[in-house]
């Protein structure tokens, strides 16, 4: 939320309300802040970075399951051996992946 207000063109410009709040009075801003718009567009950017992040962790994992094919097979390490008990327990100990 820290970058939801935006100078532009000398006034303040909400991002998350896509709105410009007059901001000559400071109560004027407070309520802009308090207000059911203000406060639903903080919910939903929430939900929206939760979002992003889970699909920048599938992202990771991807990329780290391409580079382990990657690995194995340029070592000619057979990819069934990913199913043997000891290396996926080093996965799991070591890279948090199962």
């Amino acid at each position: 939320m820290t970058n939801s207000f935006v100078v532009k063109d000398n006034k303040i410009y909400c991002n998350l309300c896509n709105d410009f709040v007059d901001f000559k009075v400071k109560s004027v801003v407070d309520a802009h802040i308090k207000s059911k718009k203000h406060q639903k567009a903080i919910e939903l950017n929430s939900k929206q970075i939760k979002i992003n992040r889970s699909f920048d962790r599938l992202n990771e994992k991807q990329l780290f399951l391409n580079d382990l094919v990657a690995f194995m097979t340029s070592n000619n390490i057979a990819l069934e051996k990913v199913n043997n008990k000891e290396f996926r327990d080093f996965f799991s100990k070591y890279c948090k992946i199962r």
